[in-house]
């Protein structure tokens, strides 16, 4: 806000379409949205850049609806969409389920040979008839696409996953290996979600592992917290104690969740008992603990 007022002292937003679009893309990113479609009714001039970066800041920040009206303004301006906008507006429309628009969008996007251009495009494509559940039009985008990068693997994966269709998640997971394709953090994420879902730990360790000896991505607390979430569907507590003191999640509170949980659904409380005095004994967690401690004796 304070180089906005600057640019306005100076007059240096007048005519300078690119200063403005980088000023609305700033607010838009940072949530101000009233402040970025204050300037952009102000402009005199806009391009497609203009409208991607209040677009943008709409769907980034949930409101997929305004996207969309944005976008219809867009097009009845006599501007067109651009391989951003499409993207932005393919993702809005899944997270709405609104398949119909995206039928048109994908007509669009066939029309001007996109899928061949872009890769982002092609992935945001496959996520969108995901997201609706439409999975069987994901994978026929997805065996059209000329090249394949690791985002549209998982956009098809998760699609997948999201329908309860393990076996076809593993093996995508198998044939993107062969196409010498490497996994990413979110990969191993959909890959032991499935396993957790499914009740597969000896899988889900075997990905577990690979994650850093095979690829060398060190596990994050969403990976840690699938692995004991699996050994609480089956039972083994105790297990999942033991696996928990040796992760580096030892000290993170949703991790400590998931084995409390477990505890109460197996109907466990000496070993609920248990967890909760071994998550009090970390350094974080008891600061937490000791946190609201306070709170509750100030009431």
């Amino acid at each position: 806000m304070d180089i906005h007022e600057e640019l306005e002292r100076r007059s240096s937003l007048k005519g300078n379409v690119n200063l403005s679009n980088t000023l609305i893309d700033s607010y838009a990113k940072c949530g101000h949205l009233e402040m970025a479609c204050c300037l952009f009714k102000c402009l005199e001039v806009s391009d497609p850049a203009t409208w991607n970066a209040l677009i943008a800041g709409y769907v980034e920040h949930g409101q997929d609806e305004m996207a969309l009206k944005c976008f219809a303004q867009m097009e009845y301006g006599g501007i067109m969409a651009d391989s951003i906008t499409l993207i932005c507006i393919l993702k809005a429309l899944g997270n709405l389920g609104l398949v119909g628009q995206g039928e048109e969008i994908h007509a669009e996007i066939e029309r001007r040979g996109l899928l061949c251009k872009s890769i982002n495009v092609g992935s945001s494509l496959i996520d969108m008839y995901a997201k609706c559940g439409c999975i069987a039009r994901a994978q026929a985008v997805f065996d059209k696409l000329t090249l394949r990068g690791v985002i549209s693997w998982t956009a098809l994966m998760a699609g997948y996953a999201q329908l309860g269709q393990s076996q076809s998640v593993f093996a995508l997971f198998d044939k993107m290996v062969e196409d010498m394709i490497k996994p990413d953090i979110v990969i191993f994420v959909i890959l032991l979600t499935v396993c957790s879902r499914t009740r597969l730990f000896n899988r889900s360790q075997m990905y577990f592992e690979a994650m850093n000896q095979g690829y060398g991505i060190l596990p994050q607390i969403e990976h840690q917290v699938c692995l004991l979430d699996v050994l609480g569907r089956l039972g083994e507590l105790e297990k999942a104690l033991a696996v928990l003191e040796k992760l580096l999640a030892c000290s993170n509170l949703v991790a400590w969740h998931a084995v409390l949980s477990a505890c109460r659904a197996s109907g466990n409380p000496e070993l609920g008992k248990q967890a909760f005095e071994q998550a009090r004994s970390s350094d974080y967690c008891n600061a937490y603990f000791n946190h609201w401690m306070c709170l509750i004796s100030l009431n």
